[in-house]
């Protein structure tokens, strides 16, 4: 896979994780005084401006701590 693939794969799940938050919901990102609604952040991933940028840095840094959880094998996911 080409290294422009995977940045468009990135931009593609960050999008689909965005896409689960509450449309109502306000995000804020770095250091900016305003809060971003979904849809806005959406744009600004995808057309990888710096907030979008910043954001997807953020998604992959919560991503890459995931692979450090010790997961049991006995944990039952059926309520």
């Amino acid at each position: 896979m080409e290294k422009e693939e995977l940045k468009d794969e990135i931009v593609d799940l960050v999008i689909a994780r965005l896409q689960t938050i509450p449309s109502n919901a306000s995000l804020h990102v770095g250091n900016e005084e305003r809060g971003f609604n979904v849809n806005e952040l959406i744009e600004q991933v995808r057309n990888r401006t710096d907030i979008g940028e910043k954001f997807i840095d953020s998604q992959l840094s919560f991503l890459r701590s995931l692979k450090d959880l010790p997961i049991e094998e006995d944990v039952n996911f059926n309520y």
